[in-house]
């Protein structure tokens, strides 16, 4: 179907919501007790041999903190077979689990990502729908280069050839494959193909000229992240008809009739449209096979072939008939409109006709062009999905300033989706690739933020079902039971599935249409993304997406072929699906318009509408000029707009926002604005206003419920505190308090029917607030939003309480570690065969092992087994191989050996291991960092100075990937400056300061600050402060009661009055560390935060023991001394 269509209802009513509308008391019983479908549902990664006993385990854990269920995602590392009896065995065993547990279990539909190549099954069956792509490169005679001043003898996967004219001056547009900034000419004019030569031997081309274009097919090389073959092409039927037989078939022929119930949903993970390359980014590239020009001609009624030259360049001549933006919209649009026919869409039917919800998310950061990992207009594919999805990665977001204007596009192009074709959910993959060093207050602002743009349903990346080998480094954090801060996670999750449930229930109704320009850039070339007036334009667009947010603006983004499917326009309002809005925004980055949109907007104007447009004039419409594009900006209902400021003066000259913050700084000198000059500045599309540009970073989500009331979440993701007003339409109020589930009533309206509420917002805080309509007679109105009266003291229940005076006394500081120490071994003496490697990281050293043993590198490093490809390696490894791996530990003297140290290593049973040449004959028992990996005492036979602890492996097996070794016990580790070494020493007192520096560099539990706390009678408020600490969360107990957690925002005090008596009393502050200073990464000089990728492993250490000074490590620890607050 293309847009130009009538609207197509068949697929959806987008009249018809997902969901119901509830009422107040509905939704309250929800958020008082969230039930497993709000709560957060990791990807549970199956990256081992997966067992019955480990199923059990690892559920009952993330039911113990607060998960609601997990997704099955089979990943890098897998052991056992994907889709095998055993697989299904264990899937079964996992089902049942959940249901004893009550939770859910979801289907991932891939072995790693992206979805749709089957583990490798449906790129080993058609092996002729291997996705392919055109390149081009030019070849010049006279170029400097020979390499490129000579022809080649034989291109065999030739598609196109051209003669190519040169300029009069010379000038060379680009040659070879180098980054081309435009193929335009010196002189500014298109490139002009003067011969065709693709049936001309390459011998006879220089008759023709100096210069030549040439078109080559682009055959991937095959990857093991693809389990050893290339991606498939999406385009193809087939395809997805095969992947749904083997994949989604299978699952429904076991487990169908627990779909929609125990199993909600099936998630689908990144599918693209790629040119063979996945994950490689090159302008000269894009996707194409004769298939998809065949079924081009077909559609467009031309050939793609003809005009191959027009999607990577501005060409002419050599029979080319259409314009090169012609061409380039059409060759996006129909890759649009073949994916969703071909695989989107029976996708999506197959999951409906069945009961499972569809969800998962695609390759939604490259907006808003197409290309590079080609996906054309993403928002479009949300129509499909019942519950759409993103993915935000990593978790430094927000830190800065509290935005994020690229990410807050992605959130508000899927939440707008669901908003008008009625999805009940909107799901968001979070936090992965965060780092291990990642804590609750990242976890929590990232959460806010994500929940305040629309998301309700969270999936954390991920929850490691094992972290030997190189699954340690697969894209972390995990969410699971090793980690120290695991026994408070419950907290963050309960607090999570409240908001889901809230804000996952009523109706988002907003007012304003921003229409999407991603059409916009399927005229482009992918060379013209690097050009500084496209970026201007994106940049700009981006920050009117994040300037309507932070002026409380309630807009949805409009994609024109949703809009194609469900959008008319009457009586001066545009409809599209469930959504009807009173103005329509073009931002500053459109610049084309489908033909259908063209109309609407037409309609809309002439019935009276308006356009506010921050763009240039439009000139396109289809790919082609079109003066009615161009006559648009004439219409009296259009208006253009020079600024943001001078669009937000438009906009408040028809509408208000619905709330309305107040700084309580500006609050005393703020007045309401005057409606007539309003009116003025509107007519003159100027910025003639008084208001300052409003504060960053706070946003808020409105829902409005059955009963006529509505629920408002408002959020602070800056990282300075706010002191302000709320004001909304309503007639009272309750504060609801998603950390207890609490509802606490805040106040009523004054006269003029507005709720003003005194509010404090901490850096990475929020607000739930539940408002009561009003009831005013039909047709009155209410007094316009810019009054800014103060506060009611009814309403001032979350407002800063003045301070009084008191008296306190605090005892002798006491720190004590709550885990043994640690120290990773990470750097070995090699000998494999027959070559000896000195001081190598192990990384390194397990490249090199697994090459003497005939692998390129582990095969289980990022890469997926195809069927049992991997394992099977084992049987023709000769008895004679192997390797020995030499590890130093340095002591400093016989006193620094506690007694109860142990050598920690992973798959102990595959080595014979020596102390100092002493085997070691004890057995390895378990250890807390995985069930794969085995403890054994060696405290007898370590000694001061240099000690040796040898691994031998014979013969080689897949599984001997070699890794840092660990010792663990009641002993300190200090840098020996001088030698440039870490050793092991015996303990000193702990103090303030970071415990990195005091002998716990690699320490990954919690530090434990006791102090006692003595009161005078009197006092009426006690508050604890801890000006500053270092941690993923910390936790306040007196006399062993918790009192509460300190790291869930920027806030640094707890009140602990309900625990504290006049007197002595114990405080005990935990403060919890993580598992980035024993994991890693350790040596990139990047210094990461916040962010990590396997190759971030990578990026230093190789050869040599680097000392201990450029080890990148964390201060963690309780850095000044706790205050006390005592209020009178």
């Amino acid at each position: 179907m293309t847009d130009n269509d009538t609207p197509d209802y068949t697929l959806l009513d987008s009249d018809r919501p997902d969901y119901d509308t509830p009422d107040c008391d509905m939704v309250a019983a929800r958020f008082a007790a969230p039930g497993p479908d709000e709560r957060p549902a990791p990807f549970w990664v199956w990256n081992e041999a997966i067992t019955p006993e480990r199923i059990r385990f690892q559920l009952r854990q993330l039911q113990s903190s607060g998960f609601g269920g997990a997704f099955v995602h089979a990943r890098p590392g897998l052991l056992t077979g994907y889709l095998s009896m055993e697989w299904w065995s264990l899937w079964s065993e996992a089902l049942r689990v959940a249901e004893e547990l009550g939770l859910r279990l979801y289907i991932y539909d891939e072995h790693g990502y992206p979805s749709g190549f089957g583990g490798g099954e449906i790129a080993a069956a058609l092996p002729d729908c291997a996705a392919t792509g055109v390149s081009a490169r030019i070849y010049d005679l006279d170029a400097p280069d020979a390499a490129l001043a000579r022809l080649p003898e034989a291109l065999p996967e030739l598609i196109r050839a051209y003669a190519v004219a040169v300029p009069a001056n010379g000038a060379s547009p680009g040659s070879g494959t180098a980054p081309w900034t435009s193929m335009a000419d010196a002189a500014g004019a298109p490139l002009e193909l003067t011969r065709d030569l693709t049936d001309v031997p390459i011998a006879q081309w220089p008759a023709y000229g100096r210069r030549f274009l040439v078109f080559e097919m682009h055959r991937a090389t095959p990857s093991r992240w693809l389990g050893g073959f290339t991606y498939v092409d999406l385009l193809r039927p087939e395809v997805t008809q095969l992947f749904l037989q083997q994949t989604h078939e299978a699952y429904r022929q076991r487990y169908g009739d627990r779909f929609g119930t125990v199993i909600p949903a099936l998630f689908t993970d990144e599918p693209e449209i790629t040119a063979g390359n996945l994950y490689a980014k090159d302008d000269y590239m894009l996707p194409f096979s004769y298939w998809l020009a065949a079924r081009f001609e077909q559609l467009r009624g031309y050939s793609l072939l003809d005009h191959l030259p027009c999607l990577l360049l501005e060409a002419a001549g050599c029979g080319i008939v259409h314009t090169p933006q012609r061409v380039r919209y059409d060759y996006y649009a129909t890759i649009r409109e073949l994916w969703v026919a071909g695989s989107v869409q029976p996708t999506a039917e197959w999951c409906r006709r069945h009961g499972i919800a569809y969800t998962g998310h695609y390759v939604e950061h490259n907006w808003p062009h197409p290309f590079h990992r080609t996906s054309p207009a993403i928002m479009s594919l949300y129509e499909y999905m019942d519950w759409p999805g993103i993915d935000l990665l990593h978790t430094y977001l927000l830190r800065e300033d509290g935005t994020d204007p690229h990410d807050l596009v992605t959130l508000r192009e899927a939440h707008s989706a669901a908003n008008q074709l009625g999805k009940a959910r909107v799901l968001c993959e979070a936090y992965g690739a965060g780092g291990w060093e990642s804590s609750f207050e990242d976890l929590r602002r990232i959460g806010d933020w994500m929940l305040v743009h629309g998301v309700n349903f969270v999936n954390p990346h991920l929850t490691l079902d094992s972290m030997t080998g190189p699954r340690k480094r697969d894209h972390p954090q995990s969410f699971d039971w090793r980690q120290p801060w695991w026994p408070h996670y419950r907290t963050l999750s309960d607090y999570t599935a409240r908001l889901c449930a809230a804000l996952g229930q009523g109706e988002t109704v907003n007012r304003l249409l921003v229409l999407n320009p991603t059409t916009s850039t399927f005229v482009m070339t992918p060379a013209e993304e690097r050009e500084s007036g496209y970026r201007a334009r994106v940049e700009a667009t981006r920050a009117l997406t994040q300037r309507l947010c932070d002026a409380q603006w309630d807009f949805d983004f409009g994609d024109e072929f949703i809009m194609a499917r469900h959008g008319r326009a009457t009586d001066g309002r545009l409809r599209v699906g469930r959504r009807t809005y009173a103005l329509v925004i073009l931002p500053p980055a459109v610049r084309h318009l489908t033909g259908s949109t063209l109309r609407l907007l037409e309609t809309l104007l002439d019935g009276g509408g308006a356009v506010l447009a921050l763009c240039e004039p439009i000139r396109l419409a289809d790919g082609l000029a079109e003066p009615r594009a161009e006559q648009l900006c004439r219409h009296p209902g259009w208006r253009q707009a020079d600024s943001l400021d001078a669009l937000d003066t438009l906009l408040r000259a028809r509408l208000q926002p619905r709330l309305v913050w107040t700084d309580a700084a500006a609050a005393s000198g703020a007045r309401d604005r005057d409606a007539s000059a309003a009116s003025d500045a509107c007519d003159r599309g100027s910025a003639e206003q008084d208001a300052a540009a409003p504060p960053q970073g706070l946003a808020h989500l409105r829902r409005e419920l059955a009963d006529g009331s509505a629920l408002y979440f408002v959020v602070n993701s800056h990282p300075a505190s706010r002191f302000g007003t709320i004001e909304v339409e309503g007639s009272s109020a309750e504060r609801w308090d998603a950390w207890t589930g609490a509802r606490t009533p805040i106040g009523a309206a004054g006269s003029d029917g507005r709720l003003r509420i005194a509010a404090t917002l901490l850096g990475s805080d929020s607000l739930l607030l539940h408002v009561q309509p009003i009831a005013r007679p039909k047709g009155a109105s209410l007094s316009p939003l810019a009054s800014r009266a103060a506060a009611s003291d009814a309403n001032a229940a979350v407002a800063p309480k003045s301070i009084g005076a008191g008296s306190a006394r605090i005892g002798p500081l006491e720190v004590q570690p709550e885990r043994l120490n640690l120290l990773p071994l990470m750097h070995v003496d090699l000998t494999v065969g027959g070559k000896r490697y000195a001081d190598i990281h192990t990384l390194y050293a397990a490249k090199r092992i697994f090459q003497h043993h005939g692998f390129a590198t582990d095969p289980l490093e990022c890469g997926v087994q195809y069927r049992d490809r991997v394992l099977d390696r084992d049987r023709f490894m000769p008895p004679d191989s192997g390797f020995e791996a030499v590890y130093a530990l340095h002591v400093d003297d016989a006193e620094a050996v506690a007694a109860d140290t142990r050598l920690i290593i992973e798959r102990p049973e595959l080595y014979t291991v020596e102390v100092n040449g002493r085997p070691l004959a004890g057995d390895f028992g378990p250890s807390w960092l995985d069930s794969e990996v085995g403890a054994c005492s060696v405290a007898g036979l370590l000694v001061p100075g240099r000690n040796e602890i040898v691994l031998r492996a014979s013969p080689f097996r897949v599984l001997h990937q070699l890794e840092a070794i660990y010792l663990e016990g009641g002993f300190a580790v200090r840098a020996d400056r001088e030698a440039g070494v870490w050793t092991i020493a015996r303990p000193l007192p702990l103090r303030l300061g970071s415990w990195t520096e005091q002998g716990y560099p690699f320490y990954a539990g919690a530090m434990t600050y006791r102090r006692t706390l003595a009161l005078a009678p009197g006092f009426r408020r006690v508050v604890l402060g801890f000006p500053s600490w270092a941690g993923t969360v910390a936790v306040v107990e007196v006399d062993g009661a918790q009192a509460g957690l300190i790291g869930l925002d920027r806030g640094n005090e707890l009140d602990v009055t309900r625990l504290v008596l006049p007197g002595e009393q114990h405080i005990a502050l935990r403060v919890y560390g993580s598992l980035r200073n024993l994991l890693g990464p350790h040596f990139d000089p990047r210094r990461p935060r916040g962010y990590v990728w396997p190759g971030n492993w990578r990026a230093g250490g190789q050869h040599g023991t680097p000392p201990p000074t450029q080890y990148d490590l964390i201060a963690y620890g309780l850095l000044e001394e706790m205050t006390v607050r005592v209020e009178d």
